[in-house]
């Protein structure tokens, strides 16, 4: 599966960034993100709104925090949920924080572990497949 990079920025400050569309499915609905998938991200995070959104509770998940650059500090909610890659559907153990800046970011436990990724930057596109076993 070759999935496309978003050009964000304009033509004189122009950046890749390797975002794609996954599907967050809930216990009342599922609903489309867009997430960076970040290789140097441990985990998955998404933002706490959509759990809400789609139905899924945060009463039993196990309390985390977050350390990111500049050792900068998030707390979060992490348990396991259903995504989905076009047809290729899968459970994933993911963070929800409060103070995410974008909608999601696929890191190496969620997402890695499931696809093989590889960035093509000078082709400004990525290729992804399904990890089989």
């Amino acid at each position: 599966m070759i999935l496309p990079d978003v050009v964000v920025g304009s033509s004189d400050d122009r950046r890749l960034l390797p975002l794609i569309q996954v599907r967050l499915h809930g216990p009342r609905r599922s609903v489309p993100l867009t997430a960076l998938v970040d290789s140097g991200a441990e985990q998955n995070v998404l933002a706490e709104e959509l759990a809400r959104f789609v139905g899924i509770s945060l009463d039993d998940a196990e309390p985390v925090v977050i350390v990111g650059t500049g050792d900068h500090h998030l707390s979060g909610l992490r348990t396991e949920i259903e995504l989905q890659l076009g047809r290729h559907r899968w459970t994933a153990p993911t963070i929800f924080c409060r103070d995410l800046n974008r909608e999601g970011i696929l890191g190496q436990a969620g997402f890695f572990a499931y696809f093989n990724v590889t960035f093509r930057y000078v082709r400004e596109d990525m290729i992804i497949r399904r990890v089989r076993n």
